[in-house]
């Protein structure tokens, strides 16, 4: 039976001291890592707070640079807006005075003339053109 002992005592040491290698290897190089992390993070500090100036500069500048311009371009295109919402407007009560003058006079030559790019704006029927059912 003491032989059975040896035999387990031996496999133990046969699979423990290579896992006990291995576990002291991984800790030390982890250890090592952690040391060099450690010792250049205020070199990282550094190096982001040089980013975040040259990006606070750069920032400063292009606003000096294009902030009129983006302003007057901004306005530009608020004035254009306008302008196509009262065009929209005038357009829409005109295609509704020509369709009137459609309902009014279908024969007339100027009825007959519309242009197409108008013509497809106008209602396809007129009320008094509705099927009684």
């Amino acid at each position: 039976m003491e032989w059975v002992i040896s035999l387990i005592v031996a496999v133990t040491a046969f699979i423990g001291v290579p896992a006990a290698y291995f576990t002291a290897k991984m800790t030390a190089s982890a250890q090592t890592k952690n040391t060099e992390v450690e010792t250049r993070a205020p070199e990282w500090e550094a190096f982001l707070k040089q980013v975040r100036e040259e990006n606070d500069r750069a920032t400063k500048r292009m606003e000096e640079h294009f902030g009129g311009r983006i302003k007057t371009l901004a306005d530009k295109v608020e004035r254009l807006e306008a302008w196509k919402q009262r065009m929209s407007t005038k357009y829409n009560l005109s295609i509704a005075v020509i369709a009137r003058w459609h309902r009014k006079y279908p024969h007339d030559e100027l009825v007959k003339s519309t242009p197409p790019e108008i013509r497809e704006d106008l209602p396809s029927y007129w009320p008094r053109d509705v099927p009684e059912v």
